[in-house]
């Protein structure tokens, strides 16, 4: 899988929602594992650093599932 990020959102963001979309397309169903960090961070070219925002949400996040 191909991984682009554009400019004009932090990269972590742009994980969650690629992650989010493979969610939707079935790519990982129920009981399906994620990748670790090391591994999506490979996947992606990022820093390891960058990919654990994806697996701790932002207060942000939460006010807007409200």
């Amino acid at each position: 899988m191909a991984w682009n990020f554009s400019s004009d959102r932090p990269i972590y963001r742009q994980i969650v929602e690629q992650l989010e979309r493979m969610i939707l397309a079935g790519k990982y169903s129920s009981g399906t594992q994620f990748p670790t960090v090391r591994e999506l961070a490979a996947e992606a070219s990022v820093n390891p650093n960058t990919c654990l925002l994806y697996t701790s949400p932002s207060p942000r996040d939460t006010e807007r599932s409200r």
